[in-house]
């Protein structure tokens, strides 16, 4: 009868009673449980999120390329400020996670995210429309709308993975769902560019991405809960595996954001200063790299879909690789989580820093070594998908969404600075002298943050945590 309580009846109060006093039962079911499905549905979040971000970068070549498509029906523009136009996401985008941060540490994720991403797909299937009656201004609305509702996001992944996702298992799955972004990347690159040239032309970008984002909303509707207590149907051994290693038996549910703590917490400061500077190089890579490559190396990278994807292919794959070796080394107590953390971000910001250098060095008649360089810069920055991105849920499981929501704020402004800083330094793309500040100032922002959160980082809860110190410490 107790095996039958243990693994198969929805949780109470007995079953888990049997388990305390059989902490052997509480080890890991290698099946893929509850936990892993709610994994999925959040990656598929980050996935849907990043694929309609990116889209635009295709779709907004072709609003203004008459030649774009076959069709002669599908309108084209000439517009002057492009730029500008990808910045309005990021105008909603930044102010906004606080805010919904807030709001997820009161409400939950469930209805919040829904009702947001909804707005948000909604708003980027009414883009063709708008576009049509008021041009460039109009688009510029809609990608800030979208900005402000896609702010709830990575406070609404680092809530659930938080809620979710055991200490021993969050490098390997939260390496997952980051895992997402490249991948969404690279369908971007592929699809969106095939869909702008065929005869439904770019208006069927935004249909198409913001329409996979409805169908996104129906699967969390369905599927997905805010934590393993609101499950209808989990097994009493799963709940009970997930409370232990989380501690959520002992999170007081009425406790109030310690906002004096974190503001006066050095870990949570090295962490912010870590996601700032791996942001400025991701920034300079992904706007930077192609004119690099085509007006030093003389090597037109944007020439090719798949040379331009490769990058991101890898990462994808590295970041299982790296998510996982993680979570094997910390199971097998080879390592604590601090050193998990500290160990791969140093991988992740260290390795490219040292290609950024390296890169820099290389001239017009090495385009082969730097292509190859350029794919492993990118690729070997997965590893930080392990390191400071599920550090906020390492420090406090319970104002994990908070954290993200003041963390992601100045990481994402370097979206804006990254870039102004390359145009005032480059003034002549061709010249290698003028790009070497580029890329050693890139360099030595990596080393620094990754310093910093070697000296000053954190993988251990933190005492203003909502949840007391009774954690399994199996994952301390």
């Amino acid at each position: 009868m107790a095996e039958i309580s243990l693994n198969d009846v929805k949780y109470t109060e007995q079953a888990a009673e049997l388990l305390d006093k059989n902490s052997d039962l509480l080890k890991p079911d290698k099946k893929f449980g509850k936990r892993h499905f709610q994994v999925v549905n959040i990656c598929f979040l980050v996935f849907v999120a990043y694929y309609s971000r990116n889209s635009l970068s295709v779709a907004i070549v072709a609003m203004n390329d008459r030649n774009s498509t076959i069709n002669p029906n599908i309108p084209t523009y000439d517009w002057h400020n492009k730029n500008v136009i990808q910045s309005a996401f990021f105008v909603g985008y930044v102010p906004s996670q606080i805010i919904v941060s807030w709001l997820i540490s009161k409400f939950g994720t469930k209805w919040l995210a829904v009702s947001f991403f909804c707005c948000c797909s909604i708003s980027g299937i009414a883009t063709p429309t708008v576009v049509y009656w008021f041009e460039d201004m109009g688009i510029m609305v809609m990608r800030l709308i979208q900005g402000l509702c896609q702010g709830f996001v990575f406070p609404s992944v680092q809530h659930v993975l938080s809620q979710w996702v055991p200490p021993n298992e969050r490098a390997g799955l939260a390496g997952a769902v980051y895992a997402a972004r490249p991948i969404a990347t690279v369908s971007s690159m592929f699809i969106t560019g095939y869909i702008a040239g065929s005869w439904y032309g770019w208006p069927w970008i935004f249909y198409i991405s913001n329409g996979i984002g409805l169908l996104w909303c129906l699967s969390y509707v369905l599927f997905s809960y805010d934590n393993p207590a609101s499950h209808p149907s989990m097994s009493a051994k799963e709940r009970r595996y997930i409370d232990k290693s989380l501690g959520q038996e002992n999170v007081d549910k009425d406790c109030k954001i310690p906002w004096k703590e974190i503001a006066t917490s050095v870990p949570f400061w090295a962490l912010v200063v870590t996601q700032t500077g791996f942001s400025w190089g991701f920034w300079t890579q992904q706007t930077q790299m192609p004119m690099y490559m085509k007006y030093v190396m003389k090597f037109d990278i944007e020439s090719s879909g798949t040379l331009s994807a490769l990058p991101y292919l890898v990462q994808w794959l590295l970041s299982y690789f790296f998510g996982f070796l993680s979570d094997y080394l910390l199971n097998r107590k080879i390592w604590c989580i601090d050193t998990a953390r500290k160990t791969m971000n140093s991988i992740g910001l260290f390795i490219p820093a040292i290609i950024f250098i390296l890169l820099q060095n290389s001239g017009p008649d090495e385009s082969t070594k730097a292509v190859v360089l350029l794919v492993l810069g990118i690729a070997i920055n997965g590893a930080c998908f392990c390191g400071f991105m599920v550090n906020q849920m390492d420090l406090s499981p319970t104002f994990a969404s908070i954290l993200v929501g003041i963390s992601n704020g100045p990481a994402q402004i370097t979206g804006f600075l990254a870039p102004l800083f390359v145009q005032a330094i480059v003034k002549n793309e061709t010249d290698p002298e003028e790009w070497k500040y580029v890329f050693y100032t890139a360099a030595g922002i990596y080393i620094v943050s990754g310093l910093i959160f070697i000296v000053f980082g954190s993988g251990n809860v933190q005492t203003w945590d909502g949840a007391k110190k009774t954690t399994d410490k199996r994952f301390n």
